[in-house]
């Protein structure tokens, strides 16, 4: 069966260089417009930091030291931040979606050693992927470890199939570098990644003296780093501190209860590679008519390899008692390649008119998204605009690609490029109007900044049942003040020890607890918002109801002439 033509500029030794720049532009090119929210603002937090008092090896907040985290993904955020001048959304974002845009390249030059098709379906696939867009335009960690783990694994492949027999010392030790950097991301998971995958494969190939040297590597390189990790833990905070590490990065994520049902990451590949498996299934049930072609799929080493790397993956997460959809993204480039085959198939396979169909459907969806999202942008129902600069970027690109790729000679690639442009037109657009209006809604960015603008750092600011590693992440990374200045109360008491004057913060549904402060303490509404998509509000809190003076700075009972305190 012939294979698919594809573009003469595919050929070109920079395209994945290209696809990567390409993807990266798109993934960052609203960050922006949004703030940090979710689980990357304590990531941003960490950075703050780390921008405030320097680099460690240890990520600390509010004071203490953050065990669940190696440093690695915080350095490269420090290291934007620093040439920005200050951490922003985009400095935080930029390693995971640097890692993203390489993972698209690298899916590429992987799925060449398959065919120049597979190449192409596979990259575009992973890159427009909704799912896989929207961890890339966060600050996810995940997608740095999957960056180093297929590195590591690209490097395992190209050595152990090299043609010379010359050995080489930076070729053998790449690998072992990018398992390092694995390790410095996410702590002993990212060891126990690589050097599965590749074993499992060399399992699968029979390889058993290849096998016994890796591991023999593998080994050393492991009780190498977790020593040193150890040594460096116990050094900075004692045994506690050792075990504290241990159970956050290796034995509470085992044998304890699981947080999702067992078929949670079953139900989360079909809508986390959504829409592209539903082509490649139909390829891969077309097989069953075609005995020859079937055989042929496994007896391409690669397929072997993303089989291999795609199931170690999933039964190695299956089995851990925390289980998140971003754990997966170490075996998206695998399970990619397998779709860009299955697509390829599905493709090859279509009769003609089965095309064209599709393309009038393509046509028709593209200018129906087009239409709703101006719809959105005019009458703004989310009560969020962005800038018309914005709105402009995106209208002229979407119907720049859209037209280009008419152009594109050989129905199957360009109806694999309209349906790419059309969720990339789509997903773009959601950076640009829904992510920010869910942001602005989560961070609380807005209301910390009018709780504390009128006050200066001398006040104490006081948390009011919110939770220090939950929503107080989030106050603290908006905060001008130090994570380590905040106060947390757990109840009234230990309201009434804190001597006024002080700000109060405290969601609007536990405001009724407020009735037991005592009674010479007097309540000033500062403002009132959203955090974590919850009304709260802040008061300034006096004494023998002094209020706050107009420059912002505190009149103490003790002094009535108005002298500062």
């Amino acid at each position: 069966m012939a294979e698919t033509q594809v573009p003469a500029f595919t050929n070109n030794r920079l395209f994945p260089l290209y696809l990567a720049t390409g993807s990266l532009l798109s993934y960052i090119w609203a960050t922006p417009l949004r703030d940090l929210y979710g689980l990357e603002a304590r990531n941003g937090l960490f950075t703050k930091i780390m921008v405030t008092d320097g680099p460690t090896l240890l990520p600390t907040v509010m004071g203490a030291p953050y065990p669940d985290y190696p440093p690695l993904f915080f350095w490269l955020s420090w290291f934007f931040s620093k040439a920005a001048g200050q951490m922003t959304p985009l400095s935080t974002v930029l390693p995971s979606s640097l890692a993203a845009a390489v993972l698209v390249g690298i899916t590429f030059v992987l799925g060449k050693k398959i065919s120049n098709t597979t190449a192409l379906f596979a990259a575009v696939c992973l890159a427009t992927c909704p799912d896989y867009w929207l961890k890339a335009g966060r600050a996810t960690i995940d997608m740095l470890l999957a960056l180093w783990i297929t590195l590591s694994v690209l490097f395992l492949y190209l050595g152990h199939y090299r043609t010379s027999q010359k050995n080489n010392f930076i070729k053998e030790a790449m690998p072992f570098v990018m398992m390092l950097f694995a390790f410095l991301t996410k702590g002993p998971v990212g060891l126990v990644l690589p050097i599965g995958i590749w074993s499992s494969f060399l399992v699968c190939e029979k390889k058993w003296r290849a096998l016994f040297s890796f591991a023999l590597k593998a080994f050393f390189l492991t009780l190498i780093c977790i020593t040193l990790e150890l040594i460096f833990v116990w050094k900075s905070g004692g045994m506690e501190l050792v075990h504290q590490v241990v159970m956050m990065q290796v034995t509470g994520r085992i044998g304890a209860e699981a947080n999702e049902p067992f078929y949670y990451y079953f139900l989360y590949l079909l809508s986390g590679s959504a829409p592209w498996w539903i082509p490649a299934s139909l390829g891969f049930v077309g097989l069953k008519k075609d005995k020859n072609a079937l055989q042929q799929l496994f007896t391409d080493k690669t397929i072997r390899l993303a089989l291999c790397w795609f199931f170690f993956v999933l039964i190695l997460f299956s089995f851990a008692s925390t289980r998140h959809s971003r754990y997966l993204l170490t075996l998206f480039p695998a399970l990619f390649l397998l779709l860009g085959r299955g697509i390829e198939l599905a493709v090859r396979n279509n009769k003609e008119f089965t095309f064209e169909r599709a393309l009038l459907l393509l046509n028709f969806f593209f200018f129906l998204a087009l239409s709703i999202v101006t719809f959105i942008y005019v009458g703004s129902p989310l009560s969020y605009r962005p800038p018309i600069f914005y709105f402009f970027v995106w209208a002229i690109c979407s119907l720049f690609f859209f037209f280009s790729l008419r152009g594109i000679a050989g129905k199957e690639i360009r109806l694999l490029g309209l349906a790419a442009a059309g969720i990339g037109s789509i997903m773009a657009a959601e950076a640009m109007l829904i992510e920010p209006w869910i942001s602005h809604r989560e961070s609380g960015r807005l209301f910390v900044t009018e709780t504390e603008k009128k006050y200066q750092h001398n006040v104490p600011v006081i948390l009011y049942k919110i939770n220090p590693d939950g929503d107080g992440i989030k106050y603290a990374l908006n905060s001008e003040r130090r994570s380590d200045e905040l106060h947390f109360a757990a109840d009234v008491k230990e309201l009434n020890k804190q001597a006024p004057p002080f700000i109060l913060v405290a969601f609007n549904k536990k405001e009724n607890d407020l009735a037991g402060l005592n009674s010479d303490h007097f309540k000033e509404k500062i403002t009132e918002g959203l955090l974590h998509g919850e009304p709260i509000t802040s008061w300034f809190i006096t004494q023998n109801r002094q209020p706050s003076s107009e420059k912002g700075t505190v009149v103490s009972p003790a002094h009535p002439n108005g002298e500062q305190k």
